[in-house]
């Protein structure tokens, strides 16, 4: 079984299916699941509010981790969870210990969140980039740290709000009326939650 996940493609399957192959053996898929990980970690890092120094630290930290202690996934299909949960669990933990924030002392405390992101450019006309961005900028804006990252969640990575509930250690319901929320307000602000949809990673 462990020489048959060596031909898997791995430049193409999930970070469950990297992570069900690297636990069958294949060392090469946990490397995939490296890279295929370290820039959406990253951002997410970044988008919380670390530096530079600390997320790289953070994500080296959890890919050492897992890879010693690969028992630590009970199922391959919460690994995405896992990970960014993972990220924000360290940024949390590095505050407590600088102890700056008296808020810190919540289990999971609102830590401002914001995102860049582009627009996928197949879905507006060519002049109204600049105007869409705009009202983009301005309702994220209009939006608590937790709604903008949930709309991170659902609409730059395509997440369920099983995964969701996971990262935010929110309920599902909790998650469903938490996306809800931040609904009405884009559409007090646009008329419509359609222009959630151009949003796309950098």
């Amino acid at each position: 079984m462990g020489n048959k996940s060596a031909y898997i493609n791995l430049s193409i399957e999930s970070e469950s299916d990297l992570w069900k192959s690297f636990v069958d053996k294949n060392e090469n898929a946990f490397s995939h699941l490296y890279k295929k990980c370290y820039k959406s970690l990253y951002n997410y890092g970044i988008n919380l509010g670390m530096t530079e120094e600390l997320v790289e630290d953070a994500i080296q930290d959890l890919f050492l981790k897992l890879y010693s202690r690969p028992n630590l996934i009970n199922d391959p299909l919460t690994i995405r969870a896992f990970l960014f949960r993972s990220i924000k669990n360290f940024f949390i933990n590095s505050l407590k210990k600088e102890d700056k924030n008296s808020s810190l002392e919540e289990s999971d405390p609102e830590l401002p969140f914001f995102f860049d992101y582009a627009i996928d450019e197949r879905l507006i006309k060519e002049d109204e980039e600049d105007e869409m961005k705009q009202k983009i900028d301005k309702i994220l804006a209009s939006l608590s740290p937790r709604q903008r990252e949930i709309i991170y969640f659902r609409f730059l990575h395509g997440m369920e709000y099983e995964e969701i509930s996971r990262i935010m250690n929110i309920s599902g319901q909790s998650a469903r009326n938490l996306l809800h929320k931040a609904f009405e307000k884009v559409r007090k602000s646009y008329g419509s939650v359609s222009i959630l949809l151009l949003l796309k990673p950098i």
